[in-house]
């Protein structure tokens, strides 16, 4: 991992590279920017970076040499000097987990100068384990260096967001998405560019599109199912909606873990993502209704949102992604699914009713 791996982000990638060729690093950084444009990739290749032995470059061209034992190691997450802190699930990172890795950083580097700790999505720390964190933020044990990435910095206690530097990401534009994309073998220009409009600068969201080719017709449906929704409609939609969760594979599915999963668990992370889906069309209205057109997650479908968002579609396009999290989460607790869907579909349809 190393910094040319961070697509479009000269600025944080050159902010960093000073730090290391000065040798003045700060004890936290703190890498934000919105969901998918390079939060944890950069910070990975910082990491690589304090830890490499035998970096190559100089000045604004410091980075790890990318080959040694060291940077394999770091790509592996199997450094012993590098601590990694993720939400399992995307649920709430717990204050136990931040106990142990203080009292890791707290022991003597293994075989580098320094230990690192790198915490994903800080956003989902909880309020013990902010408030854990923040004492090792004000105390860092020796050379530790502690890096946070996160999405929604807002969501962090103000005494934990005071200490770290901040290192901003943007999402990349088309080109340089499109340009990645390219590089990545058996991908058509054709594919490439409706990806690259679909992804609205998220390399995550791009590559989870371009290895899953049904992904962009899923959203296709979604759209255009969700905008059409009538009176009526709940058993179709929910009939609909539970045949395409059963003839695709989980985000990531590769047939190995996957295939250890029962039928039945299988449907409920596909519906899970589906949901996602439909919950994210309703957002994408919301904030359209608001006036806020940047960072739509159907960037593809703008146009189409933008037409149908108007006066209190907001309220109502809130309304109906509040009824979406909630089924899903009823879905998620072993509620009959079909039922579950027949009755969102429903309340769907009532509130798409009072636009006209």
């Amino acid at each position: 991992m190393r910094f040319a791996d961070a697509i479009g982000q000269p600025r944080a990638v050159e902010f960093l590279r000073r730090a290391l060729a000065s040798g003045r690093i700060g004890h936290a950084y703190l890498f934000t920017g919105p969901e998918g444009c390079g939060k944890r990739t950069l910070a990975r290749a910082f990491a690589a970076a304090l830890l490499c032995p035998t970096p190559q470059g100089d000045g604004g061209e410091i980075d790890s040499c990318g080959s040694c034992p060291s940077c394999r190691r770091v790509e592996s997450d199997s450094h012993p000097d590098l601590a990694l802190v993720e939400p399992r699930e995307r649920r709430q990172i717990g204050r136990e987990a931040v106990d142990q890795v203080h009292a890791h950083l707290c022991l003597k580097p293994h075989e580098a100068a320094r230990r690192v700790l790198m915490v994903s999505e800080a956003e989902r720390l909880s309020l013990e384990a902010a408030n854990a964190l923040l004492k090792t933020l004000e105390e860092p044990p020796g050379e530790a260096v502690i890096l946070l990435t996160s999405a929604h910095p807002e969501a962090l206690p103000a005494t934990v967001l005071s200490r770290p530097q901040r290192v901003r990401l943007y999402a990349p534009a088309d080109s340089l998405v499109e340009g990645f994309l390219l590089a990545r073998k058996g991908i058509d220009k054709r594919t490439v560019r409706a990806v690259a409009r679909a992804a609205a600068g998220s390399l995550s969201r791009a590559i989870e599109l371009a290895d899953r080719p049904a992904a962009l017709a899923e959203r296709d449906w979604m759209v255009r199912r969700l905008s059409t929704l009538g009176a009526g409609d709940n058993f179709a939609f929910a009939g609909e909606m539970m045949d395409l969760a059963g003839r695709s594979e989980p985000r990531g599915g590769d047939g190995g873990e996957d295939a250890e999963l029962s039928k039945r668990e299988l449907l409920r992370m596909r519906l899970m993502e589906l949901l996602d889906l439909a919950r994210a069309y309703f957002r994408d209205l919301a904030a359209a209704g608001a006036g806020a057109t940047e960072g739509l997650f159907y960037a593809e479908h703008a146009d189409a949102i933008l037409e149908r968002a108007g006066a209190g579609v907001s309220v109502r396009s809130l309304a109906a992604a509040a009824a979406v999290a909630e089924i899903r989460r009823a879905i998620d607790a072993n509620v009959e699914p079909k039922t579950a869907l027949s009755v969102l579909a429903a309340r769907i349809a009532r509130l798409s009713a009072r636009e006209g």
